[in-house]
């Protein structure tokens, strides 16, 4: 992925697809994988791609349950921090505070 090719995406649905294959090449299938060790592979990511890896799960959990099923599925406290460290990158204040505090009552 490049400046160039983000100048030359038609949309931002083309962009999207840039950055999520970009997060693919970098973060190939990590099926198996413990979160201990995918949070050591944020570690070398550079910041946007890092805040986009670390918070996807977090999406998926709102739309399909909520934060304590969230936290009872993704029990790792390096990740969660990873992932409210991503939400604060993003710019998703109110949803880091909800998420910090929840956190610390889970």
């Amino acid at each position: 992925m490049t400046i160039s090719a983000i100048y030359e995406a038609g949309s931002d649905d083309e962009v999207l697809d840039l950055l999520l294959a970009e997060l693919q090449r970098r973060l190939p299938d990590n099926e198996g994988e413990d979160l201990d060790q995918f949070v050591g592979r944020l570690a070398h990511l550079p910041g946007g791609l890092r805040a986009m890896a670390a918070t996807y799960q977090l999406d998926v959990s709102i739309v399909l349950d909520d934060l304590g099923c969230h936290f009872a599925n993704w029990h790792n406290l390096a990740y969660a921090r990873e992932t409210l460290a991503g939400l604060r990158e993003l710019n998703m204040i109110e949803l880091a505070d909800i998420f910090e505090e929840a956190l610390e009552i889970a």
